[in-house]
């Protein structure tokens, strides 16, 4: 598999343990806006500058790719991986699925 689906346990637990992770979120700023992440980058899909950002990063650095529900961030995390980089994971579920994880975390 060219990357990893990871649940936000694994996600926390990973940016936690290594500080050379880095976070994209790969939704519109108007989502943004609504709620986000601690993203290191952003790479708004609709963008049409995106293809030369990518061009720029790093291919050897592990990335954490999330959006609203995970489909454009495992769109993300092929589109890369089919491009020569190696470190890929794809927060399963997206947004939602780390808001529903804080939601029972709290809760406990």
């Amino acid at each position: 598999m060219p990357f990893l689906n990871i649940t936000p346990e694994q996600l926390v637990e990973l940016k936690s343990n290594d500080n050379n992770v880095l976070l994209i979120d790969c939704r519109t700023i108007e989502e943004i806006n609504q709620f986000s992440l601690d993203y290191d980058l952003h790479l708004d899909l609709t963008d049409n500058n995106i293809l030369n950002r990518i061009n720029n990063l790093d291919k050897d650095t592990k990335y954490i790719i999330y959006c609203h529900s995970g489909v454009r961030s495992q769109f993300l995390c092929n589109y890369l991986s089919q491009n020569g980089f190696k470190n890929l994971y794809n927060l399963d579920g997206g947004i939602i699925a780390f808001i529903d994880y804080l939601n029972k975390y709290q809760l406990k």
